[in-house]
């Protein structure tokens, strides 16, 4: 695997963590670089979040993994990394995303990459109002926000309102809220343009992105 790093860059580290201690520093030398990457647990390892974090590991999948679903998760991200899938003209489309449950996140991130859109990420609240301030600031907005309800810090639909604050005059990023629960009363009253249930739905989700139908011309 160190061969492989040395030989030629590499966007994600899938790496089964029962290949002991060698496998955990190799994890935290890919993500000192910005890298993702992926441990395999058991089903009784998941459940310590913070130790496998503290290795240098962003999200997790449980063993055994099914080859679809880890191709399916892999394939949006890797093109994405290529260029691939993105509007011609102006570049990508920008998306936050604001999801704590690492599994959630790369989920997430793999249905709106498949979309075209270039995915920054982060994991609280405070984090979502922070990262849209900057990116207002930088003439970088964000066309989507993805904000999970059940955020740590201040939760998603705290943030929602203090987005919409921040917005420059004339201009609207589309809010998107997501939970396990149904919430799309409260999302609409945090000023969200939408809500989505977990798991998240590739096919839901370019549906509630696609433009409205244009009216038949009399």
């Amino acid at each position: 695997a160190r061969a492989a790093l040395a030989a030629r860059p590499i966007e994600v580290l899938v790496a089964d963590r029962a290949l002991g201690p060698d496998i955990v520093r190799l994890a935290a030398a890919v993500h000192g670089v910005g890298r993702r990457t992926i441990a395999l647990v058991t089903p009784a390892e998941r459940r310590d979040l913070d130790a496998l974090h503290a290795e240098g590991f962003d999200q997790f999948l449980v063993k055994p993994v099914r080859a679809a679903t880890l191709l399916g998760l892999l394939r949006p991200l890797a093109a994405a990394a290529r260029g691939e899938g993105a509007p011609a003209r102006g570049g990508a489309r920008r998306a936050l995303v604001a999801e704590d449950d690492p599994v959630n996140a790369l989920l997430a991130e793999a249905r709106l990459a498949r979309l075209g859109f270039a995915v920054v990420r982060v994991t609280d609240g405070l984090a979502a109002v922070a990262a849209f301030r900057a990116a207002e600031d930088e003439g970088r907005p964000f066309a989507l926000v993805l904000l999970d309800l059940g955020l740590p810090g201040i939760d998603g639909a705290t943030a929602a309102r203090r987005i919409r604050a921040l917005e420059a005059e004339g201009k609207s990023a589309r809010i998107v809220g997501v939970s396990a629960a149904d919430e799309r009363t409260r999302a609409r009253a945090a000023g969200m343009d939408g809500f989505l249930q977990k798991p998240l739905d590739g096919e839901a989700l370019a549906a509630l992105l696609a433009p409205p139908p244009r009216a038949a011309a009399e």
